[in-house]
């Protein structure tokens, strides 16, 4: 049995992404979502470049999962409190995908995809990754 599960990774965005979201939920728990705390600040307190923590804020921002203010006071807070964000919407927002095997993707093109024996295995884990992923929030982290 050939399967391709390269999407099963879990990248370095994802394990960035969700530490950075975790000091902006602190934060927001801090101060009820009013402070905003810059990409420098973040970047030194989770030991990663800031370049590298400006580019995944964007993400998070275009997605609707941070907000942005420049200025002396800007930087970043959450757009919503941190029980409503869920990890399947950070997957979604830096990947734009949730894990899944190609085996599940129609358009992959799979000549086995009808008959694929290992078909029911993948699609149980992705149905359980999704729940999990779906009913994990920034608070239960």
């Amino acid at each position: 049995m050939i399967c391709i599960i390269r999407q099963m990774k879990i990248t370095s965005r994802i394990c960035y992404g969700l530490r950075i979201l975790e000091v902006l939920a602190d934060e927001y728990k801090k101060s009820g979502g009013n402070n905003y705390v810059s990409s420098s600040a973040i970047a030194l307190r989770e030991k990663i470049s800031k370049r590298y923590a400006d580019g995944l804020l964007a993400l998070l921002t275009l997605a609707d999962i941070v907000a942005a203010r420049h200025g002396s006071s800007g930087g970043y807070v959450l757009t919503r409190p941190p029980s409503s964000i869920t990890v399947r919407d950070v997957f979604e927002a830096l990947e734009g995908y949730t894990l899944s095997s190609r085996c599940l993707d129609k358009k992959s093109g799979c000549s086995k995809r009808s008959d694929c024996s290992g078909r029911k295995i993948w699609k149980k884990l992705e149905s359980e990754m999704l729940k999990t992923l779906t009913n994990t929030t920034l608070a239960d982290l």
